[in-house]
């Protein structure tokens, strides 16, 4: 016997669990129903819109595996995840069945992470294949996708950044004065950013293009 996941409504993961086990048995779950539901008749198209909620829900899905690491790093792949999320709205809502629902999930979305928190920026730009230039690109895609206005003062990203890099100096400063920095030899770092290019950074992100 088949022993389904149950969905728990306050639960975006288990609704994806549960879709994720019953697409694999559609044919089945279908002649089931046929046979002692015939009032109930799945569609493909049911399943087919079953298969985009599916494709969505799993993004929130894998940033939560990602962030349940006890003994790995995650703070520098918050950004990524985030722009993640943001993708799929962004996917969601061009989808006619699920506009309402998804424009929801955004709203609620945008409660708690229209900003991301600067300690999240400043780990992405200590990660190696970021640096300022990626975080740069990062939050215009996030912002993007999201379709917050340029004319949001909150997201404006050259701000955003400005910031950040004022945090890291602070921390270059303090290390250069109490670390193993040579005290008189090591001036800052110039404020000029590599010369990669912005969108040669990220690999583990699947909405950045």
């Amino acid at each position: 016997p088949k022993a389904f996941s149950r969905n728990v409504g306050t639960r975006w993961n288990s609704t994806y669990r549960l879709l994720y086990e019953s697409i694999a048995y559609k044919d089945l779950l279908s002649n089931f129903v046929a046979s002692h539901f015939p009032q109930l008749l799945l569609q493909p198209m049911v399943w087919y819109t079953c298969m985009q909620i599916m494709q969505i829900l799993k993004v929130f899905n894998d940033a939560t595996f990602t962030f349940s690491h006890v003994y790995a790093p995650t703070s520098h792949q918050f950004c990524y995840e985030t722009l993640n999320v943001a993708g799929a709205f962004c996917d969601g809502l061009q989808i006619p069945e699920l506009h309402d629902c998804i424009q929801v999930m955004q709203t609620k979305w945008m409660n708690y992470y229209k900003i991301i928190l600067d300690i999240f920026l400043v780990a992405l730009i200590f990660y190696p294949r970021c640096r300022f230039n990626g975080l740069e690109s990062l939050l215009e895609k996030y912002y993007e996708y999201l379709n917050v206005g340029l004319d949001d003062l909150d997201c404006n990203v050259t701000h955003m950044v400005m910031r950040v890099r004022s945090h890291v100096d602070e921390l270059f400063r303090h290390f250069h004065t109490h670390g193993n920095l040579s005290s008189s030899s090591s001036p800052l770092p110039p404020a000029s950013s590599s010369s990669s290019s912005k969108s040669s950074f990220i690999e583990k992100s699947h909405y950045f293009v």
